[in-house]
């Protein structure tokens, strides 16, 4: 796993904006995350619709939320917030154990996933990551995403992984458990230019836009392993 360490000046705070139904979660959150060098919680709400108005207005960082809020669903909110180009990047904490979710979730534009049971810092590690533009799993999320994999059908026509390399199909697969080029690149020996130009190559072989569009297909596939 990553760290992510980051100076104290107010300059360097993330903004986060909360989402939770319940009114206590919201406040023990909050509690907890005032508490935390480099982390800010600009406003929280009980639903998706208010989720998607504040991060009009606020612009935070970092959106904080779980999957089922009232009136908009955190996945639709978070289609809505790519779709509309809000510079936020958009991490799950959520009750949600099952692998729809969490593909369905990646797939609306979220670069985390964490589970409600998880300890308190792995939250504050998923929103400096995701923060970062780093994908974010978190405890039990890959166990998650590797069962029943043989028989969970992707929806989407891309080529398949077949048409990759092993090399390339090694750093995909780093790559979607949160690691990124420096990462890859002391795991595997290499330069980090050797694993971008790797990581080009996946994209153009699987007629792939993003990093993120790499993940997401790495998800559907289950390439990410325990």
């Amino acid at each position: 796993m990553t760290s992510y360490h980051y100076p104290l000046g107010r300059e360097q705070q993330i903004r986060v904006l909360f989402a939770d139904r319940q009114t206590i979660v919201r406040q023990g959150v909050r509690s907890l995350l005032d508490r935390e060098q480099g982390i800010e919680v600009i406003a929280d709400t009980g639903d998706g619709q208010s989720l998607l108005e504040l991060a009009r207005e606020q612009l935070p960082d970092v959106i904080v939320t779980e999957i089922n809020l009232p009136l908009l669903d955190g996945l639709e909110a978070t289609r809505r917030v790519v779709a509309e180009g809000l510079p936020c990047q958009v991490l799950f904490l959520t009750g949600n154990s099952d692998r729809e979710s969490v593909v369905n979730a990646f797939d609306s534009g979220a670069r985390g996933y964490l589970l409600k049971e998880a300890e308190f810092h792995c939250l504050t590690q998923g929103i400096r990551a995701v923060h970062s533009l780093d994908t974010y799993l978190g405890p039990r999320i890959s166990e998650i995403l590797v069962r029943n994999s043989a028989r969970y059908v992707s929806k989407t026509q891309q080529p398949g992984r077949t048409s990759l390399t092993g090399r390339e199909q090694e750093i995909l697969r780093l790559l979607a458990e949160g690691n990124n080029s420096k990462d890859i690149a002391f795991i595997l020996g290499i330069s980090n230019k050797t694993v971008d130009t790797f990581r080009r190559h996946c994209m153009r072989k699987l007629q792939l836009k993003s990093s993120a569009d790499l993940v997401k297909f790495a998800l559907r596939e289950g390439m990410v392993i325990l």
